[in-house]
């Protein structure tokens, strides 16, 4: 990989014909981690009204079938699964044809993730550290992942890096049909990487947790393919792109509204969590709402979330001078 890097594909080509929502629904939680800023768990916006919550929903399932997309509903909090009525939620989702997972902490008890699996399409778990008990998480993926696509974040803070390892290790070894990610984290949730040692970097990008898989797993949003000029290109799951520095795409046109909206805790609409272009629409007015149609031009300096990485993007001055 000689060349210069020219556009960022998805591993799996249907993922492209997905819109996904990233749908922060409040931001009340049951932890209070140190490195999580108040802003995103000290209860300050309360959950949006289930029933707005659901039309737009409806809305959005229908004008993205015209355009021959399905829509993949990610809610997220706080601590979503703390809303009363989630459940009758998620069913509604589904009944209209569309896809739905959580965010969660995983603390909730096994009873209640017994109520709501049927509902879901996959789960995204996060364990962190401060706060989280190691054996529940456990517990709550294996049962998870007995019918749902089931994937582990394990937060490693700079001063709990090696209680981390050991956790991902753990479920590494007593889980199967899961996928594990040793998460990176950003000071203030912004967009610098702890001073993390060069030896953690290393476990960052070379340590992969591979529990016992017995089936295919479908994806939760897959992996990403980065392509160079020179024809080369390599397969890369987000979390390589920060921390090989490789998500600076300032200039590039990104399909962020095309295949990611954002949808902040006050029912604000986006085109990705990074907020390109402003504000493009709100939970309350769904019959005024139209998807975006063409690419956005980036106009950040870095791309630092993980799910506004795993979205298509080229560099077409770079992708034009390739085709000539």
């Amino acid at each position: 990989m000689t060349g210069n890097l020219v556009r960022i594909d998805h591993s799996d080509p249907s993922r492209a014909d997905i819109l996904f929502v990233d749908w922060l629904l409040g931001n009340q939680c049951n932890y209070a981690c140190s490195y999580c800023p108040a802003s995103l768990h000290d209860g300050s916006r309360p959950w949006q009204p289930l029933e707005v919550v659901s039309a737009f929903a409806e809305h959005l399932i229908a004008i993205s079938r015209q355009r021959g997309k399905k829509v993949c509903f990610q809610l997220i909090g706080g601590e979503v699964t703390l809303i009363r009525g989630l459940s009758s939620l998620l069913s509604r989702i589904s009944e209209l044809g569309g896809q739905v997972g959580l965010i969660s902490n995983g603390s909730r008890d096994l009873a209640w993730w017994k109520e709501v699996r049927e509902h879901l399409d996959f789960a995204i778990l996060t364990f962190h550290p401060e706060q989280g008990r190691a054996e529940h998480i456990r517990r709550v993926a294996q049962y998870l992942s007995e019918t749902i696509r089931t994937h582990v974040n394990v937060a490693a803070p700079l001063f709990h890096f090696d209680e981390s390892v050991r956790v991902a290790e753990m479920l590494e070894r007593d889980c199967q049909d899961v996928s594990i990610t040793l998460k990176p984290m950003l000071i203030d949730f912004g967009t610098e990487l702890y001073p993390y040692t060069e030896a953690q970097m290393r476990t960052f990008r070379e340590r992969q947790f591979k529990p016992v898989q017995t089936r295919a797993l479908g994806s939760v949003r897959g992996e990403m393919i980065a392509r160079w000029d020179d024809g080369s290109a390599s397969q890369m799951p987000a979390t390589a792109f920060l921390t090989r520095g490789m998500n600076r795409w300032a200039g590039w046109h990104c399909h962020a509204g095309m295949e990611l909206l954002s949808i902040d805790e006050s029912g604000n609409i986006f085109k990705g969590l990074c907020r390109q272009d402003g504000q493009i629409g709100h939970i309350s007015s769904p019959d005024t709402f139209e998807l975006p149609s063409a690419a956005a031009l980036c106009t950040r300096p870095t791309c630092v979330c993980q799910t506004d990485i795993m979205v298509s993007r080229y560099n077409k001055s770079r992708v034009d001078a390739t085709a000539s």
